[in-house]
């Protein structure tokens, strides 16, 4: 990277052993991007860089007016078309054939959706669970300079909320200065370059839940409290709203 901690390719996850680098990057602040591989990138980097190195370049000012570029975007992601289910007496009767066919006996552990649940009461739970998603972003930029001595000046924010998301969503704050100046008729060049980003994530990811039980029990209680009871009534039960309180 140019002006950012630097990571090689390991089976595609960063060797830093935290949050990959590349999140931090504002995509317009990116000039160019390219990939060494094999001797080119050994020479360079060691045995580590094995599986490749990516080399991304970010931009700096260039001679000219002095040039100021603001943009915002706003955009969303939205589920075009659920996935259409059986209604709870349709699925209420498939499970009752399905033990009758097997010759098994329905049992509290293995059918609490026929002998301990409510079955009137009915959730679409792909409804439920799965949530359109947003992002918000804000750019800025000031370039311009002289032959001798240019500079660069970005700032953007973002902010966003993934589709498989259920509540929270991820945030970047950057800013990137850069200078460049020549010296001594072109034969010393000085590029100071100065970058601070903040990010934040928060998001808490969807249940994996979308094939429950129609008639399972709701996720919260009155009090706001995931709701145990009645998934504790059965000894082969497994409660799959957890990662509901669990950030990614």
């Amino acid at each position: 990277f140019d002006g950012v901690s630097t990571g090689v390719i390991q089976s595609g996850i960063s060797f830093t052993g935290g949050q990959s680098p590349l999140f931090s990057i504002n995509p317009r602040d990116i000039e160019s991007i390219s990939v060494l591989k094999d001797g080119d990138a050994t020479a360079l980097y060691g045995s580590r860089a094995a599986n490749g190195v990516i080399l991304i370049t970010t931009k700096k000012g260039k001679p000219g007016r002095t040039s100021l570029n603001v943009t915002m975007q706003q955009g969303m992601v939205m589920i075009p078309r659920y996935p259409k289910v059986l209604n709870l007496q349709e699925y209420l009767s498939m499970r009752r054939e399905a033990f009758k066919n097997d010759v098994i006996t329905p049992t509290v552990d293995n059918a609490p959706d026929l002998l301990v649940w409510d079955t009137t009461r009915s959730t679409d739970w792909v409804r439920q669970l799965v949530k359109n998603g947003y992002s918000t972003s804000a750019n800025v930029s000031l370039t311009g300079g002289t032959s001798q001595t240019s500079f660069s000046l970005s700032g953007e924010f973002t902010k966003q909320m993934e589709l498989n998301s259920s509540s929270g969503g991820t945030k970047r704050a950057g800013l990137n200065f850069s200078l460049t100046h020549y010296a001594f008729n072109q034969r010393l060049k000085i590029t100071p370059q100065i970058a601070y980003t903040y990010t934040y994530v928060d998001a808490i990811r969807a249940s994996d839940a979308a094939m429950t039980p129609p008639n399972a029990p709701a996720i919260w209680d009155n009090e706001g409290n995931l709701e145990f009871r009645e998934w504790e009534l059965t000894k082969g039960g497994s409660f799959p709203f957890g990662p509901l309180l669990r950030p990614k």
